[in-house]
């Protein structure tokens, strides 16, 4: 008999988890860490009990526990590395304890891989890998020395325990049962395994009534998608791969391993590659750098790579924004008119989206749009619980002064693992002077007035802020560039006019063409021209630009390189969407 433990075996693991390791580490890592930050892991017994209010509480409680390490650095793709590992080492010695066969520890890699390219989903989390284990687990629970009655009465029971622990994914167990019990030594054992199969089909279908859930629900859970099943469906194709290894034909191993090793690796890209999101991951580091203040970083990134997703645009935007330079250098990068600018929060936007859309409201001082963001955040996340907009929802009371509200977010940020020393910091705030600081930032730009308008109303909004305290620069730069994006010159004039006074700084690059292009427009004299002071650049680069305008059909390759910064560039070329 073949050692499991033997050298060339493990070499088959550990192959695995540095593909694995390497992928989540250095290709999709800001994925890892956007999970955490979707789940809300407390350590607190009434909180522990919540789980059991569905099946497969167990693997739920695990995944998210483990999880919860996903905010280290490096954390996210050392456990999921971890566990996948541990997951191959469960299936492999089931499949060679039910076919006794060599080959087993290869066809492993199938399943394992297509449970590691499933991961690249927002939505597949550590969960059911958690269920898989358990389910592996139950397979081992089952002594093959029991008497007929006892394999069924046991083995039905095991099932029952299973499907409360780790949900519908226990249909592993019955199911390798019965390919054990097929094995010619054991005789007719799989007839008195059937009743188990069985009874693991229909079980979810039964318990459903008491947990409330959908037919779908039922056989998901402890998941919210159905995609995990994949990784069953693997499991199967990877038992029927051992036993057609025990064909006489088969036995020439160079070949056959070739063949696994291949079909694994492809089953893993396949869905893995096809799945993954790596438009979705570069937003996922834009956010991440935004979120710990790298704002050279996010424009280095959105504009080294290209990006042009209204979402990179939003956190180039807010960099901008954050850095003093939005006003000239608004047109560095792709503008999707006024969709990259702030994002809506509406029946047809996504939840990743109605996630990111309160940083901007936050930033200009606008708290009731910051907290009516978060909560919505907070309920249309996969869990309906964030642990990134709890702290938002903290930091907008603190801001307000409501301290009743900030001590119930913070007092759940307490009892976290990884959270609980910020919202220590939070709770003693007085003693922390940089967090100090930034509260009394916050509270300068709060208007002293309140009003009725409508969520997605940026420019009411703004407006208001504005009429309540002029030197809100950020909240004046966004109005500003909100009606240039619109190619709204009439309300950006009226808009400029009524703040100039209030802010004592030099004309940004894209306000002074803006403002240019106004005044040409309306036909100004010189005299009322001169009054705005616009700088002398760009009043000289101004008559260049219409006489390569009025040809621009046959010089547009020359237009675009010495203009193609401008804003008239945009405001002659760019078609907004309706």
């Amino acid at each position: 008999m073949i050692s499991f433990n033997s050298i060339r075996h493990l070499r088959v693991g550990l192959l695995l988890g540095a593909l694995v390791f390497l992928f989540y580490q250095f290709a999709y890592p800001h994925h890892l860490y956007f999970k955490e930050q979707n789940l809300l892991f407390l350590w607190d017994i009434s909180a522990v009990l919540d789980y059991m209010s569905e099946s497969g509480w167990l693997a739920h409680l695990l995944g998210d526990f483990f999880t919860q390490f996903f905010y280290l650095q490096g954390g996210g793709a050392l456990v999921l590395t971890f566990w996948l590992m541990v997951e191959w080492w469960l299936v492999s010695r089931m499949l060679r304890d039910v076919t006794q066969h060599a080959s087993a520890s290869w066809w492993a890699v199938l399943p394992v891989m297509v449970d590691a390219g499933l991961h690249t989903s927002l939505l597949h989390g550590l969960e059911w890998t958690m269920a898989v284990l358990l389910g592996s687990v139950f397979y081992f629970l089952l002594s093959f020395r029991l008497r007929r009655w006892g394999l069924l009465m046991v083995s039905v029971l095991l099932i029952m325990a299973g499907w409360w622990l780790c949900g519908a994914v226990v249909l592993v167990a019955p199911l390798m049962w019965v390919m054990h019990g097929l094995m010619p030594q054991k005789r007719d054992w799989w007839r008195w395994l059937l009743p188990s199969l069985v009874v693991a089909v229909l079980l979810p279908l039964a318990g459903r009534y008491h947990y409330l859930q959908t037919i779908r629900q039922a056989y998901v859970c402890p998941s919210l998608i159905a995609d995990g099943w994949w990784v069953i469906v693997a499991l199967v194709s990877a038992l029927a791969g051992v036993w057609f290894s025990r064909f006489q034909w088969l036995q020439r191993r160079r070949i056959m391993v070739g063949c696994i090793v291949l079909l694994g690796v492809t089953a893993g890209v396949v869905a893995g590659w096809c799945r993954a999101d790596f438009e979705g991951e570069r937003i996922h580091e834009l956010d991440n750098l935004t979120y710990f203040g790298r704002y050279e970083e996010v424009l280095e990134i959105v504009q080294r790579q290209g990006l042009k997703s209204r979402h990179a645009i939003y956190f180039a935007n807010l960099a901008m924004s954050e850095l003093g330079i939005l006003g000239d250098s608004l047109m560095t990068v792709p503008q999707p008119a006024t969709y990259g600018l702030m994002l809506p929060v509406a029946p047809g936007e996504g939840w990743v989206s109605i996630l990111f859309s309160n940083e901007v409201h936050y930033r200009v001082g606008d708290m009731n749009m910051t907290q009516h963001a978060a909560m919505l955040g907070n309920t249309f996340s996969p869990r309906c619980h964030n642990s990134r907009m709890m702290r938002r929802l903290a930091e907008v009371n603190l801001a307000i002064g409501d301290t009743a509200a900030a001590g119930k977010y913070l007092g759940l940020l307490e009892k976290t693992l990884f959270h609980c020393r910020w919202a220590q910091t939070r709770l003693s705030l007085p003693s922390t002077s940089y967090w100090l600081r930034e509260m009394h930032h916050r509270r300068a730009l709060l208007p002293v007035s309140d009003t009725i308008r409508r969520s997605n109303d940026f420019t009411g909004s703004l407006g208001f802020l504005i009429s309540q305290n002029p030197r809100n620069v950020v909240a004046v730069d966004y109005l500003l560039c909100y009606h240039l994006l619109n190619k709204d010159l009439a309300s950006f004039h009226r808009t400029y006019v009524a703040t100039a006074q209030s802010l004592t700084r030099k004309m940004p690059q894209v306000y002074a063409e803006a403002l240019l292009l106004y005044l040409y427009l309306e036909r100004a004299t010189p005299q009322q021209a001169a009054a705005y002071q616009i700088p002398a650049e760009v009043v000289s680069r101004f008559p260049e630009y219409l006489r390569m305008g009025e040809d621009a059909s046959n010089n547009a390759a020359a237009l675009t390189r010495r203009f193609g910064k401008s804003y008239w560039m945009y405001y002659h070329f760019a078609r907004l969407m309706k």
